[in-house]
């Protein structure tokens, strides 16, 4: 198992950047986690108006290098590519 860490980015603030991260079997199940984890964030965040705009999810290696990033528009239009 690899441990994963998702940080968030959204325009005009500071990054949450995780620092205990996730442990999964490969990079395509970090992802699909991604995905769930920012269609429940946006879940509540609909509520506050708030959008999907700019923000991302990178997930990165216990070296801090970023394998995927992910973009909230991505994960609620999955037609879209996520780089």
């Amino acid at each position: 198992m690899t441990r994963y860490y998702f940080h968030l980015r959204a325009p005009g603030r500071d990054a949450f950047m995780d620092t205990e991260g996730q442990e999964f079997t490969t990079l395509e199940d970090a992802n699909a986690d991604a995905i769930a984890s920012i269609r429940e964030i946006l879940s509540h965040d609909v509520l506050d108006g708030k959008g999907p705009e700019g923000r991302t999810l990178e997930i990165a290696d216990g070296a801090g290098t970023v394998l995927k990033t992910v973009t909230y528009q991505s994960a609620i239009n999955p037609w879209l590519s996520t780089a």
